[in-house]
């Protein structure tokens, strides 16, 4: 029987997840008193997670004003997502060579989900597949180091402010990269899921980096107008 996990890595893995799901948008404050009664957990087990979550780059916790949800700027960004083609790309290399039917089939489950999610223009329902999705694919790669960094970098990825811009644009590429690397997958190709991840990522990355350039240029506008 496996061994319960504490309660505050529990909380600690709720929140990161509703980081990584963009239920928490870059900058926004955190009540924390909300956040114990949603989890039903003590101020000083949440506070215990903030902490982590903190020391992870994901949240900013400053005196008398609470925690809030960091974000990430283009720089940091270019980097998170450099680290985590490299990292995808080997996760998937490694998920094709022990890949099985039934992982295949139950990956084909969260794409079906994706796709549908996009053809609804849901996004939060977009960004809980692909989570489950991802941690498919790390798990079936066999490295729970591995899988453990590459959550990390995917919640750093979604810290970079104005990913609104393009949404579906980005919707779409989610759906894209995800095919591209099941049709690797389902050809027991290490090489070719490797490439596929890669390419995915860094098609990721210009929309994401284009967006926060964007969002940028427009704050400059208007404080310039004032």
């Amino acid at each position: 029987m496996a061994t319960p996990r504490p309660l505050r890595l529990q909380v600690v893995e709720i929140l990161r997840n509703a980081i990584t799901e963009c239920v928490f948008e870059p900058g926004g404050k955190l009540v924390e008193r909300e956040l114990c009664e949603q989890l039903g957990v003590s101020r000083t087990t949440l506070r215990e997670a903030l902490r982590q979550l903190e020391a992870e780059g994901l949240l900013v916790l400053t005196p008398n004003k609470g925690p809030a949800v960091a974000s990430l700027d283009a720089g940091g960004a270019a980097d998170a997502y450099a680290l985590r083609a490299e990292l995808e790309g080997y996760a998937c290399a490694e998920c094709a060579k022990r890949v099985t039917p039934a992982d295949l089939a139950d990956l084909r489950t969260d794409l079906v989900a994706m796709t549908r999610a996009v053809a609804a223009g849901d996004f939060n329902a977009l960004q809980h597949a692909k989570t489950t999705f991802y941690d498919r694919l790390y798990d079936i790669a066999g490295n729970a180091e591995l899988k453990r960094v590459l959550r990390l970098l995917r919640a750093r990825v979604t810290l970079i402010r104005g990913l609104d811009v393009d949404r579906a644009a980005r919707m779409r590429e989610t759906v894209d990269g995800a095919k591209a690397i099941m049709e690797a997958l389902a050809r027991r190709s290490p090489a070719a899921a490797r490439k596929a991840a890669e390419e995915h990522i860094r098609r990721a990355a210009a929309l994401a980096i284009g967006a926060l350039g964007i969002t940028s240029s427009a704050r400059s506008r208007r404080a310039s107008v004032g």
